[in-house]
């Protein structure tokens, strides 16, 4: 049995859901974890609410049944342009608040985590719209 979500409210029920588990989880973790365990906990949550999200999630008019390519993300280049803004500006504004406030590597992971999402949703999105170019 695929699962596939198409409906917007479930969409947004799920993201909402998976970030609120995601901080608690963090938060819960925080008074006994160092603070790189806790940063790599929850990027790893992220990464793995992105991966499901980017897996089940199917736009109104985009078919169910088959599994997308790898490379695509989203159901339409404008979604995936728009995410890949938000994971570029997640990254900058993760670096802007990690600077001196803790291990540098934490900073670089979260620029280099952030930022490959950011750049794999800005290749969905061109690879996207140039395939809506050639038909």
């Amino acid at each position: 049995m695929l699962i596939r979500i198409s409906s917007a409210t479930a969409k947004v029920g799920v993201v909402v859901a998976g970030a609120v588990l995601t901080f608690f989880v963090g938060l819960g973790v925080a008074s006994f974890m160092a603070e790189g365990g806790v940063f790599l906990l929850v990027a790893g949550l992220t990464l793995a609410l992105v991966v499901f999200c980017g897996r089940v999630f199917r736009a109104e008019t985009e078919p169910v049944s088959p599994a997308r390519p790898t490379w695509k993300l989203s159901g339409g280049a404008t979604s995936s342009a728009v995410l890949g803004v938000l994971f570029l500006a997640y990254a900058a504004s993760f670096t802007i608040s990690e600077i001196g406030s803790g291990p540098a590597w934490i900073s670089i992971a979260g620029v280099a985590i952030y930022g490959l999402l950011a750049i794999a949703y800005f290749h969905s999105s061109v690879r996207q719209s140039r395939r809506l170019q050639k038909k």
